[in-house]
């Protein structure tokens, strides 16, 4: 007996109590625990885990009205078994003046992130989207909702069905953003995260959380469709200018658009990619059809307009390894020939030849004695078509001889030194292991974004400990020393993550062709090239580049140049109220002429090939003075 009564005394004492009994012993039938619908149990199932996670600083339901939002027995649940605060809100978006902080969980009944647009996004904040619609229809017309949630930076959406969700396993269908893969980042298609019961797991990616960061995960810019908006886009922030308001570089643009004055200008792609064709460049539709990078971790935003040059007509020191599209990752230039003939294209094998032709007919033009007239054709047709390769007069064979021997020579010359060049002028800057990095003598930055992510990891080798101590940050908000520094130095590393890689990667480099980036163990390590600043003319970023190069320049801290090439393009009056002076806009014929014919070049692009020509001249001006030297007294 007094064992009985000692085995039921704590039971008697929490009946009297009034307490609840211990988890192990509580009821959890269906005649006395509240019942709520599947997805309210998947809502308090989620707040549960993020609770746990540390992640959960209160649960806000937002409905159209309050029928239609959740149950009373979720609220009594929350109140009895949640620690964190909870609210419910009725109307279709929260007051500005709504206080908000990290690590939000928001319930959308019916609604879209619009209701929560006055909030400040936190990257810990989760939100789930629920509507009454079938699977079907949330697949196929809901994508407006989850773009909506993107531009605003939510980077963990999930969505449920109010009504029609049960899957043939008992379970709730979660959908959440379509993972990110490198250059298929077509729409925002929901996709299927995960299938929901009871006994899920308490883990986030057992609900469909899975870890996004605002560039480590995710398409960092999202095209849903060629007539939807992108995740960068420009809002009217007032009545005289337009602003970068979003987006993964929208600091970086705030602080070039201020520095240098320009407003950019977005125009959706013309194929509905993310990074575009490279194929077609330049004009593939690419990074929003609008972005031109220059291969470091400064991003310019251009018009279509501002892409004039292909890759033949940029500056010499940007042409080292390439004969088609494709940007070379190293320069160095240990050639002496390289700064004597600049590089070596079809156009110089041309220049070769218009050398010799333009010495042959000064030599016919100057010399009208018919001897010489003899001997001329004599040589032309010796070299040309081997007809009698030995002349048998003295002064032919002196002519023939020292124009044969000019020629191989110079040719030899061409092709062994610009096969230096090409072979030997883009290894400096290819890294195979941390190693061979962390030895190397190439400047490291990295944004401090990039940097904090990196530090996460753990230094568990001599090398990553040496790559960061030499790595020096900076802000994108001082971009401007950095900046500088662009256009000083020739080589220089950035790490950035590997999305950013990737779009490089695709943008400029064509399959089968050498990347401009190399990761080596989770880095991202992209070899900046701070030649490749191609504006159009009228544009607000010209008159600050050039004047930026041209004390470059004097300097002697860069061979930078810039070229202007007039498009047939239309220009007219902006629309009022726009920071920039003029649209431009081309006609398709003028689209034809940028990708179908080769612009003329300009004078500056000239001088390589006019050394060249100088060169045979000299060579041509040679032979006639050994010839007038040697065989004067044979012909006068």
């Amino acid at each position: 007996m007094r064992l009985a009564v000692f085995l039921l005394l704590p039971v008697l004492l929490q009946a009297a109590a009034g307490a609840r009994p211990p988890p192990w012993r509580r009821q959890t039938s269906a005649s006395t625990a509240p019942h709520v619908e599947r997805w309210e149990g998947f809502v308090l199932h989620l707040a549960a885990t993020l609770r746990a996670h540390h992640h959960l600083s209160g649960t806000h339901f937002v409905c159209r009205a309050a029928s239609r939002c959740a149950s009373s027995a979720v609220f009594r649940r929350l109140g009895r078994l949640m620690t964190v605060p909870h609210t419910m809100h009725v109307g279709d978006a929260l007051p500005p003046s709504w206080s908000s902080t990290p690590g939000k969980l928001f319930i959308l009944v019916g609604l879209n992130c619009n209701a929560i647009a006055n909030v400040t996004a936190d990257y810990l904040d989760v939100v789930v989207l629920v509507s009454s619609r079938s699977a079907e229809v949330r697949v196929g017309r809901a994508a407006a909702a989850f773009e909506t949630c993107w531009r605003a930076n939510l980077l963990n959406v999930l969505a449920v069905m109010h009504r029609g969700g049960v899957t043939a396993g008992g379970g709730l269908q979660v959908f959440t953003y379509e993972p990110y893969h490198p250059g298929q980042c077509h729409d925002l298609r929901p996709r299927p995260a995960a299938v929901w019961s009871p006994g899920t797991p308490r883990r986030p990616d057992a609900l469909g959380l899975q870890p996004k960061d605002r560039q480590l995960g995710g398409c960092p810019i999202r095209v849903v469709t060629v007539d939807a908006r992108p995740y960068i886009e420009l809002h009217p922030a007032n009545t005289t200018s337009r602003f970068l308001l979003v987006g993964t570089y929208s600091q970086l643009m705030y602080t070039m658009a201020e520095y240098l004055n320009f407003t950019p200008v977005f125009s959706p792609p013309s194929d509905g990619k993310m990074y575009g064709n490279p194929v077609g460049y330049p004009e593939f539709g690419g990074l929003l059809g609008d972005v031109f990078w220059n291969r470091s971790d400064l991003g310019l935003v251009f018009s279509g307009a501002d892409l004039q040059l292909n890759y033949h007509e940029r500056p010499s020191t940007a042409q080292v390894a390439c004969t088609t599209w494709c940007l070379p990752t190293g320069f160095a230039e240990r050639s002496l020939w390289r700064s004597l003939v600049g590089e070596f294209t079809p156009d110089s094998w041309a220049c070769v030849l218009a050398a010799y032709a333009v010495g042959v007919v000064t030599y016919r033009c100057l010399l009208r004695h018919k001897s010489f007239q003899d001997t001329w054709l004599t040589a032309l047709q010796g070299m040309l078509s081997a007809i009698d390769p030995v002349p048998k007069d003295w002064p032919a064979r002196a002519f023939m001889f020292c124009w044969s021997f000019y020629g191989l020579v110079l040719a030899t010359l061409y092709v062994a030194e610009m096969h230096g060049i090409n072979t030997a002028e883009t290894d400096d800057t290819v890294f195979h292991s941390l190693s061979e990095l962390a030895a190397s003598k190439l400047p490291l930055y990295a944004a401090t974004d990039y940097l904090r992510t990196y530090k996460k990891a753990q230094w568990d080798t001599a090398s990553e400990t040496r790559i960061m101590r030499r790595v020096r940050p900076f802000h994108f908000v001082d971009a401007r020393p950095l900046y500088a520094r662009l256009f000083a130095k020739r080589d220089m590393g950035l790490l950035m993550d590997r999305n950013a890689c990737v779009a490089y990667a695709n943008m400029f480099t064509p399959p089968r062709q050498a990347p401009v980036f190399h990761v080596v163990r989770g880095y991202c390590l992209a070899v900046s090239a701070s030649y490749n600043f191609v504006v159009r003319r009228g544009s607000p970023l010209y008159r600050r580049l050039t004047k930026t190069t041209a004390l470059l320049d004097e300097g002697g801290l860069t061979q930078f140049w810039m070229d202007v090439k007039v498009w047939p393009c239309h220009t007219e009056p902006a629309p009022p109220g726009l920071a920039v002076t003029t649209n431009v806009t081309c006609a398709p014929q003028a689209r034809d002429f940028w990708t179908k014919s080769e612009p003329a070049m300009t004078l500056k692009q000239l001088h390589p090939f006019l050394r060249l020509l100088a060169i045979g001249l000299t060579a041509a001006a040679a032979v006639f003075v050994v010839e007038h030297v040697f065989f004067w007294g044979d012909k006068w």
